[in-house]
């Protein structure tokens, strides 16, 4: 079964309802208009597809991608203390700061 465009009596937001290989799917368009909700169908249903056949992705942290960083090959211990460091801190500077020391002054 494809997913399809309903409407549930007294409301006016149109939902996404249905299966897509086994995964079944019933949620809000956020929206009104039934173009606008075709096209997110459309998209939604394109998304289980691919997660079904390739499976969903993984969510890694920065500090569990930054300790198999290391884990892969011998670094430097500079290399490593950077890598601490970030993964400790997991700041970014603004884009407006040119370097880190500028950064920390402000």
């Amino acid at each position: 079964m494809s997913l399809r465009v309903v409407r549930r009596k007294g409301t006016k937001t149109l939902y996404i309802r249905g299966t897509v290989r086994g995964v079944r799917c019933y949620e809000a368009a956020g929206t009104e208009s039934r173009a606008l909700a075709e096209a997110y169908k459309a998209k939604r249903e394109t998304q289980l597809f691919e997660g079904a056949l390739i499976g969903r992705r993984v969510a890694v942290s920065f500090g569990e991608a930054a300790l198999s960083y290391l884990e892969f090959e011998p670094r430097s211990e500079r290399t490593e203390y950077d890598v601490h460091w970030s993964a400790r801190t997991r700041r970014r500077r603004p884009s407006g700061a040119r370097s880190m020391r500028r950064w920390r002054r402000s």
